[in-house]
């Protein structure tokens, strides 16, 4: 009898741990090779006295309805913000997700109007929706990244790029401010970046 108690027990396991990742919401976050590598634009964050710089892909927003299992609706509206990777295996120094949808009213995925998202700012969130990952950037001589805890990302203008694609892009300048955590104690780090941003 106990014998059968423990396979029931594994079983009623293994089947809770399939049911939720079933479940669980997947929000599409595609790259290619090119986009993962290519650099097209620069942050430069300033922690205390020091100063980094980073090459940027193209800053993305991710803007997504997603129908769950039992009918509720996940909305992912996030600017993606990250590094160039040398490649899939590698994760990339930096990865930023800002929730523009916080607290903003309803924003349509094809909206695609990047005067919503200018001046005024926009929170970090510390994990994508519907996938694996956190905001984190990993300093130079460090071996693992520190954890972004808060902050806001501010896009101050943006020019806009006539495309042959569906896509809708500009190259726009912002600031960030965010705080970092790094073992025990938080640091604040500050930003400037110039990039291309796509609205797919």
């Amino acid at each position: 009898m106990k014998v059968l108690h423990i396979v029931w027990a594994l079983v009623s396991i293994g089947l809770s741990v399939g049911i939720n990742d079933w479940t669980k919401p997947k929000v599409e976050y595609p790259l290619t090779i090119g986009q993962m590598t290519m650099s097209t634009g620069t942050v430069t964050l300033k922690v205390g006295s020091s100063q980094h710089q980073y090459a940027l892909i193209d800053l993305h927003t991710v803007a997504a309805d997603v129908h769950q299992v039992f009918g509720r609706v996940l909305t992912a509206r996030e600017v993606w913000i990250r590094s160039p990777q040398e490649d899939e295996a590698t994760p990339p120094d930096l990865e930023l997700f800002f929730d523009f949808g916080d607290g903003q009213g309803f924003i349509a995925k094809d909206k695609r109007d990047i005067k919503l998202l200018l001046e005024r700012p926009i929170p970090v969130r510390l994990r994508p929706l519907g996938r694996e990952g956190s905001s984190s950037i990993r300093f130079p001589g460090t071996g693992e990244p520190s954890e972004v805890v808060e902050g806001t990302l501010t896009l101050e203008d943006a020019i806009e790029f006539e495309t042959a694609d569906a896509a809708a892009s500009w190259r726009v300048r912002g600031e960030l401010d965010l705080v970092v955590r790094d073992g025990d104690a938080q640091k604040t780090v500050r930003g400037h970046l110039r990039a291309r941003m796509v609205w797919n």
